[in-house]
């Protein structure tokens, strides 16, 4: 991550009955274990997420991140001044982020495929889980995300991204 003052970040994301890692930039991909050094930097906590068109007023209301696959994220963040981060997949891997700050982003995600929609979720909770550390999100902006597990991909409308917040927990170094 040259430029941002860290080497890496990683980011742990639970839900009902799964979970995903999601890394920037990838660690090794020779099938050497990869262990990060103690973290210098560490958000955690829960985080609402809710899909637009899908969720009901209410819950988009309340969410810290939306995401839309046919809308402007910042036009989302306009409409419900609850959330911190919305997301629109973008054009192939890319998909494009909103920052209640202000910021407007382009971030892609690599790795273990996943569709276009669980893409944008777990970009949208890599975002909240960086701004949730102070760092800023522009750092973030072209960033290649890289999704190294994610058991079972969370897909809309589930229990566990519709029902109750996921739990994260984000690590820089």
């Amino acid at each position: 991550m040259p430029g941002t003052g860290w080497a890496a970040a990683a980011l742990g994301l639970s839900w009902v009955g799964g979970s995903a890692v999601v890394t920037w930039p990838p660690g090794p991909t020779d099938g050497a274990r990869w262990e990060a050094p103690r973290p210098a930097l560490v958000a955690a906590g829960e985080v609402l997420a809710a899909r637009s068109p899908g969720a009901g007023p209410a819950r988009l209301e309340i969410a810290d991140v939306i995401c839309c696959p046919d809308a402007q994220p910042g036009r989302l963040l306009d409409r419900y001044a609850g959330a911190t981060v919305a997301a629109a997949p973008g054009r192939g891997r890319y998909f494009r982020v909103a920052v209640r700050a202000g910021s407007r982003l382009n971030v892609a995600v690599a790795g273990l495929p996943v569709t276009p929609a669980c893409a944008a979720l777990l970009g949208a909770c890599f975002v909240y889980g960086w701004l949730a550390t102070g760092a800023a999100a522009e750092l973030l902006d072209a960033a290649v995300l890289t999704v190294a597990a994610c058991e079972p991909a969370p897909r809309w409308p589930e229990a566990g991204t519709r029902d109750a917040p996921l739990t994260f927990r984000l690590s820089a170094w």
